[in-house]
């Protein structure tokens, strides 16, 4: 078990990919910033309130067998979230021969596309190897190859890729809310769960 159940399950998900920026603002209204960490995935995942607990209660066993301080891998199966919207028919066994910065290179359908296919549309997920899950930051139409992801890279030369929802985080929680019954049998919840991605 996972906390792949919370995922599945939920009635609210915010996904938080911003990077942590420091700014400083002079006193005639001169603004800096400086971005000071990556862009680590963070989930805030809400349950929704009224289920049974004896239906449930084994999936809460398992999460909080985990507990704040063990890493479980998890995918976001919802297809209007994670759902690949580029044109190819087939988005198995593609491949990627490098990368530079946030720059993917080489990209290598199994189907040779046609001239002005979109193979990866803006926003798609695409996973290198079994290292870290990228957002695709623009279109890119064949014969290009090239994609820009919206973080660096950490995967280095030829990788795999896998693309749409079966592409997956590792994920830590930082913050596990308390559970009640209410009604007799049913469980409500006192606040979100939070998960940080674990970069791979």
């Amino acid at each position: 078990m996972s906390f792949q159940w919370i995922f599945d399950n939920c009635s609210g998900l915010t996904i938080d990919r911003r990077p942590t920026v420091a700014r400083s603002i002079t006193r005639n209204n001169r603004v800096s910033a400086v971005v000071r960490s990556g862009y680590t995935y963070r989930f805030t995942v809400k349950m929704p309130d009224g289920q049974r607990y004896d239906d449930i209660r084994q999936y809460i066993e398992a999460y909080e067998e985990l507990g704040q301080h063990t890493a479980s891998s998890v995918n976001i199966t919802q297809d209007y979230i994670t759902g690949y919207k580029g044109v190819a028919t087939n988005i198995t066994n593609w491949t990627s021969s490098g990368s530079s910065g946030r720059t993917l290179q080489g990209i290598n359908p199994v189907i040779t596309p046609t001239n002005g296919d979109k193979i990866l549309a803006a926003g798609d997920y695409v996973q290198l190897g079994v290292g870290n899950t990228y957002n695709v930051v623009s279109d890119v139409v064949w014969p290009s190859n090239v994609a820009t992801l919206n973080r660096s890279i950490q995967e280095t030369g030829t990788q795999s890729l896998t693309i749409g929802p079966t592409v997956n985080w590792d994920v830590i929680c930082v913050s596990m809310p308390t559970w009640n019954l209410f009604d007799y049998n049913l469980v409500t919840w006192q606040d979100p769960f939070v998960f940080y991605e674990v970069v791979r």
